[in-house]
């Protein structure tokens, strides 16, 4: 599993995981976290006049629009590869992937490309998966239940996690 660096850049932390994005065995094939990125969820820091929208209370400079209602302020959408390379038909949903944060917290996706698809035998997939996450949370990690594998969840290595302008939602789910 990756462990985070914090870096600053555009006036908000960057998390850098450590890691591969090698294939993890399942009872059905394996799936990978090819890709991560992240951005700050309103897309904008506070610029110098305290605000990056209409809100009471400004915020120093260069620091992060938090969302109104205060929920965790930036997205992270990882790209998650599924093989099936068993010979059934293998139901696969986007909930299968949990973000760990911090070692303690986990997390459910807010979005992703398909809400479940079938895995025919012999078959592959990409697919864009998003989460919300804490502004600068270090110690990202990824897990994923496979209901026919064993009782635990497989840890799967993030990659080096990009930061991308603009917002994830024009793209990704």
């Amino acid at each position: 599993m990756g462990t985070g660096a914090v870096g600053t850049a555009a006036g908000w932390g960057i998390v850098s995981a450590a890691g591969g994005t090698e294939e993890v065995p399942t009872s059905f094939g394996s799936v990978r976290i090819a890709e991560a990125e992240r951005q700050a969820r309103l897309g904008d820091t506070v610029g110098a006049h305290g605000s990056a929208h209409p809100t009471k209370g400004a915020a120093p400079s260069g620091v992060l629009a938090q969302p109104v209602n205060h929920t965790w302020g930036e997205h992270l959408a990882v790209q998650l590869d599924v093989r099936n390379t068993s010979e059934n038909d293998v139901l696969f949903a986007p909930g299968q992937l949990r973000l760990l944060v911090g070692g303690t917290t986990t997390v459910t996706n807010r979005a992703a490309d398909v809400s479940k698809i079938l895995l025919t035998a012999g078959s592959q997939h990409s697919l864009w998966i998003s989460f919300l996450v804490p502004i600068g949370a270090s110690g990202l990690a990824a897990q994923f239940t496979d209901p026919w594998g064993g009782p635990d969840p497989l840890a799967l290595a993030l990659p080096r996690i990009s930061l991308r302008p603009g917002s994830l939602e024009d793209d990704h789910a």
